[in-house]
C-alpha cells in the first residue's frame, strides 16, 4: 500500500516537472516571438540624409589629374532592419559629373549630372560578429555591408566643345551593380551619424563616349545622418 503511494506520488512529482518545464519552454518561445514580430513589426525602419563627393571612372578621362574627376554627390534613403544583421535599403541618389576628352591641355571638356535608384540589401558585420539577437543591446559602432543593383538617368549636359565630334550628349538610362560600407556611431536610440564609402559599375557610354572598355563607374565619400523609429 505505501509502496504503491510513493509510486503514485513519484508519478505526480514528474508529471509537474515535465508540466513546469513545457510551460517555461513555451513562455520563452512566446517571449521570443513577440521581440521577433516586435523588431520586424514597427521598430528599425529609418529614413537616411547623405552628402559628399563622387569620382568619375571613365576610360576617356583617365589621364586627367585626379581633382577634375570629383564632384557632388548625395542620397536620401528609407530602409528596414529586419533582424540586427539583416536589412534592406532603397536609396535615391543623384550628383555631378565630369566627362574629359583627352589629357592634354585645351582639350574638349563637359559636366552632366545623373540621377537614380538602388535596392541594396544591407549585412550588419558587427552585429553578426557579436551573434546580436532581437532585443538584445547592441554596440553603438556599426560596420554596415551594402550591395544590389539599379538604374541610373544621364541628363543636362553642358560646357560641350562643337570639335567634339565623338560625344552622345542625348540622356539615356543604365542599369548598375553597386556595393559599399558603412561606418556609423549610434549617439543616441534615434539617431546616427554615418560614413559611406561605395562604388557603383554601369555600362560603356554611360558619359556619352563610347570606350574600349564595357564597363565604367563612380566611387562614392557620403557623410549621413540616420533617425530611426521605433527604436528600443
Amino acid at each position: 500500500m505505501k509502496r504503491k503511494m510513493w509510486i503514485s506520488v513519484w508519478l505526480m512529482s514528474l508529471l509537474c516537472v515535465f508540466s513546469g518545464y513545457a510551460q517555461n519552454e513555451g513562455n520563452e518561445s512566446s517571449d521570443k516571438e513577440q521581440s521577433d514580430n516586435r523588431y520586424n513589426r514597427r521598430e528599425q525602419w529609418y529614413v537616411q540624409l547623405q552628402g559628399g563627393a563622387n569620382y568619375f571612372f571613365a576610360e576617356n578621362n583617365r589621364f586627367e589629374s585626379f581633382g577634375k574627376g570629383i564632384s557632388y554627390s548625395y542620397a536620401f534613403s528609407v530602409g528596414k532592419n529586419f533582424t540586427p544583421v539583416w536589412g534592406a535599403r532603397l536609396q535615391l541618389s543623384g550628383g555631378g559629373d565630369q566627362g574629359m576628352h583627352d589629357a592634354w591641355e585645351g582639350s574638349p571638356k563637359y559636366d552632366f549630372q545623373h540621377i537614380g535608384g538602388i535596392a541594396a540589401v544591407t549585412f550588419n558585420l558587427t552585429n553578426c560578429i557579436r551573434g546580436v539577437k532581437p532585443g538584445e543591446e547592441t554596440s553603438p559602432w556599426n560596420v554596415l555591408l551594402m550591395l544590389g543593383p539599379g538604374v541610373m538617368h544621364t541628363f543636362d549636359f553642358n560646357h560641350v566643345q562643337e570639335s567634339y565630334t565623338g560625344l552622345d550628349v542625348e540622356g539615356r538610362n543604365h542599369f548598375l551593380l553597386y556595393g559599399g560600407a558603412e561606418v556609423s556611431y549610434q549617439f543616441n536610440k534615434h539617431w546616427n551619424l554615418n560614413l559611406e564609402v561605395s562604388a557603383d559599375m554601369v555600362r560603356d557610354k554611360y558619359n556619352g563616349v563610347e570606350c574600349e572598355k564595357d564597363m565604367e563607374g563612380h566611387g562614392h565619400l557620403l557623410l549621413g545622418v540616420r533617425y530611426t523609429f521605433g527604436k528600443d
